[in-house]
């Protein structure tokens, strides 16, 4: 799954499942992946586009690295749009619950 909309619903509800139930660890792990793939598919300038980025579970830990660390720079290009990055935005709030650190990238935005 790639697609910012689609990971966005699914990390909705993610997260609407946690706050009734708390989720099990491989769920946690997925809602993470979910989070890094809309991170990943960022564009320097803040927004998103339609793809997020599939990653390698190294890939991932480089990347969650970059977020603990605060040197996370988007570098995306391309078209984006102002409803991709509005899913983008609020999945990723809720995804902080999850251990994704998502500061730098809603600041960005």
């Amino acid at each position: 799954m790639d697609h910012i909309y689609a990971l966005a619903a699914s990390l909705f509800f993610l997260n609407r499942w946690n706050e009734i139930r708390p989720l099990q660890e491989r769920d946690r792990q997925m809602a993470r992946t979910f989070a890094l793939r809309i991170i990943a598919g960022q564009k320097s300038n803040g927004a998103w586009g339609y793809k997020g980025v599939v990653m390698s579970p190294d890939q991932e830990a480089k990347l969650l690295a970059s977020l603990q660390d605060g040197t996370f720079k988007a570098t995306g290009t391309g078209t984006y749009t102002i409803s991709n990055t509005q899913f983008a935005m609020l999945a990723l709030w809720g995804a902080r619950k999850h251990g994704v650190p998502v500061r730098d990238p809603l600041l960005a935005a």
